[in-house]
């Protein structure tokens, strides 16, 4: 990306466009985040084909590009939203960007963790209600779970089909 000056390119681009850096961000990340990821492609392509040939992984070609497809389109207008606040950051205080943006990860990083098993998870993999599936492992959870001294309804166990994309 560097030596085919690729950045410099977009960042061009983004500054021609749009003196607003909200739109420069919106030129900038999605175009530079899919450059990077498509020259990344072939080495995930082929450490995907290891996982399978030494049986870590069972995922079939279609879906292991449907996954990237929808981590680039999650991956994409997140990092161009972070990208941005930072960049405003390095723009509106040159000295305490750093802290200012450390400040703003802590919160986001805490609404990931919290979002991404209710929203993001469901994406990649299927998940069936224990208790549909399993009911013997939902008593079993349950002395777990009470001797743990935590709250887990049964409503809200849940089977993850994995093992149709890993062993």
């Amino acid at each position: 990306v560097l030596w085919l000056r690729l950045s410099a390119r977009f960042r061009d681009l983004a500054e021609r466009t749009s003196a607003s850096l909200f739109k420069q961000a919106l030129i900038f990340v999605p175009l530079l985040t899919l450059s990077t990821d498509l020259l990344e492609l072939p080495l995930s392509a082929y450490r995907h084909q290891l996982s399978v040939s030494y049986g870590l992984s069972v995922q079939s070609w279609g879906s292991w590009i449907w996954d990237w497809t929808k981590s680039e389109g999650i991956g994409i207008p997140v990092g161009t939203f972070v990208f941005w606040g930072v960049y405003f950051f390095l723009r509106s205080s040159p000295r305490r960007w750093w802290l200012y943006s450390w400040l703003a990860a802590v919160p986001l990083t805490v609404l990931v963790v919290w979002i991404q098993p209710v929203l993001i998870a469901p994406l990649f993999n299927h998940f069936e209600p224990l208790e549909a599936t399993h009911p013997e492992l939902v008593s079993d959870l349950e002395r777990v779970r009470q001797r743990g001294g935590v709250e887990i309804e049964r409503a809200r166990m849940f089977e993850m089909k994995a093992s149709e994309k890993v062993t």
